[in-house]
């Protein structure tokens, strides 16, 4: 009988570990070419599903999103939203997602596989990434065209002039200082009728992008109405401290600041403390987290909330710790989580006194 060898746990874990590696590469190429497949099965003319999304759980209310492509003539194939009609800008946002994907298939090599999560220069977009932000936008503007308006809350005449004449920022307009690139934004998020535009998504989704790389990533439409609120409700611009970052080089995987569902920011002349403690009283399902040494606010939205606070200064090492929340607001009294739409009465708030 022939002896058999031992084998030396080293070996056993160099053996495993490139075992799960292979495994890993197939999983990821699997995922790519199934999303990519989908995308252009349209070419086809038959509808497919590119990603089927739950709007709750994106932190969005309303019906679940299909993002689907039929016929790239075809305007009723474009989107489906249980059967509700869109406008043409959600499908010029799938058809963005179309395209983008196509020119992947091109591009793709064989070392890109490994770079599904991170990838490195942050300059430039991956080729899937791009893919994917394209098709994230496509579900936020469908979310957007899809979503009902509330109940309508009439208000006076009277009432309008007054917001209009007594606010520094107009009703419907979010405005943004960003001191990293030294930019302010004024964006009108909210038509005249109470709905979030689809272009102001865009426009503050650009606000809020990676500062250190300026990779932009398309923003909750969820975030963007809290923003709003809190605006409106002291009456003042925001002074962003971050928006989205690139997740694997200037945000953790886990972080919502990685999937454009997070901003850090401050509102001139109101404490940290304060302030944190009034987005706590506004909204549910969120996160929220102050800095007192650093000087800002966390506020992200999440199906879950959580609450913490972080002593850390600028450039420090994170110490962050839960805390508990006496305040907490009943999920029917968060607006944002009836319709990301806002009544005519909230449209036309008027100012805080001074």
């Amino acid at each position: 009988m022939t002896g058999l060898r031992g084998v030396s746990p080293a070996e056993v874990s160099a053996g495993t570990s490139a075992g799960a590696r292979a495994r890993a590469c197939v999983v990821v190429w699997v995922v790519i070419w199934v999303v990519v497949a989908a995308l252009l099965a349209g070419c086809a003319g038959r509808a497919e599903v590119v990603r089927g999304a739950d709007a709750g759980g994106r932190g969005l209310p309303g019906a679940g999103v299909d993002v689907v492509h039929g016929s790239p003539g075809d305007a009723r194939s474009a989107v489906i939203v249980r059967g509700v009609d869109v406008p043409e800008t959600a499908q010029e946002g799938v058809l963005r997602a179309f395209e983008l994907a196509r020119r992947t298939l091109d591009e793709l090599g064989d070392e890109q596989g490994e770079d599904w999560e991170y990838y490195e220069p942050p300059a430039a977009i991956s080729p899937q990434r791009a893919a994917w932000y394209g098709v994230d936008e496509a579900i936020n503007l469908a979310t957007i065209a899809a979503t009902p308006s509330p109940p309508p809350r009439l208000v006076s005449v009277e009432r309008q002039r007054a917001a209009r004449e007594g606010r520094q920022v107009p009703p419907g307009h979010l405005r943004l200082y960003v001191p990293g690139l030294r930019e302010r934004f004024d964006i009108q998020l909210y038509g005249l009728d109470g709905r979030m535009r689809p272009e102001a998504v865009r426009q503050a989704s650009q606000a809020l992008r990676d500062r250190r790389s300026g990779i932009a990533r398309s923003v909750s439409p969820r975030l963007l109405a809290m923003m709003y609120l809190v605006g409106q409700h002291y009456d003042a611009e925001l002074e962003v401290v971050s928006g989205y970052r690139v997740r694997g080089v200037n945000a953790s995987r886990g972080s919502r600041h990685g999937s454009a569902e997070a901003c850090d920011f401050r509102v001139p002349g109101v404490s940290v403390r304060a302030l944190s403690a009034q987005l706590e009283s506004m909204f549910a399902k969120l996160g929220s987290g102050y800095y007192p040494r650093s000087g800002f606010v966390h506020m992200d939205a999440r199906d879950v909330s959580f609450y913490w606070i972080d002593n850390s200064g600028p450039g420090q090492r994170s110490r962050t710790r839960a805390r508990s929340v006496t305040n907490r607001v009943d999920p029917r009294g968060d607006t944002t989580l009836r319709s990301i739409h806002i009544t005519e009465e909230e449209l036309y708030q008027l100012p805080p006194a001074r």
